[in-house]
């Protein structure tokens, strides 16, 4: 997979944009529609937000750890308890309080993209996942923050239109 031509300033921007359209895109549903399940094996749309605001810090520390130590094996299979309890969660916090999370966890990340330089973006490290083998800190931002959240907007926008189609 080519390098990224991105500096560290324009994938920090592209986070946040991202970050913003999926608040934006939920700041005005309806509290029954945030907590609906389209399925029993599909998350709500505040499980989706819990998950976000996990994996944001997750995803960014572990882009600063391929950075400072790519000796050491970085990322989690689907299976992480952290990744799971995240979404456990969902039912005990308020949507204002997860989507808080969100916007502070992207404050972070973007912060900690800005400080990173060319070079550093351009390190790479084996994942712990062999679907990934080795990857530039660059794809763990492009592809594990910005297109995973912008992913799961996605599941956002799926769960409204099945919401609305109900019968």
């Amino acid at each position: 997979m080519p390098e990224s031509v991105m500096s560290a300033d324009e994938l920090a921007a592209r986070l946040e944009a991202a970050a913003d359209a999926l608040l934006t895109e939920v700041a005005s549903l309806p509290s029954d529609l945030i907590v609906w399940k389209p399925a029993d094996d599909v998350w709500s749309v505040i499980e989706i937000l819990c998950h976000v605001a996990e994996f944001v810090p997750y995803w960014t520390g572990q882009t600063l750890q391929i950075v400072q130590q790519s000796d050491e094996p970085w990322g989690r299979t689907h299976a992480d308890t952290a990744r799971l309890e995240a979404v456990h969660q969902a039912g005990a916090l308020s949507l204002s309080e997860v989507m808080a999370a969100i916007r502070d966890g992207v404050q972070k990340s973007a912060a900690a993209l800005r400080a990173l330089n060319e070079g550093d973006l351009a390190i790479a490290a084996m994942s712990r996942n062999p679907r990934w083998a080795r990857q530039s800190a660059s794809f763990l931002v492009e592809h594990l923050l910005i297109e995973h959240v912008e992913k799961h907007r996605s599941q956002i926008q799926r769960n409204v239109r099945q919401f609305e189609e109900r019968e």
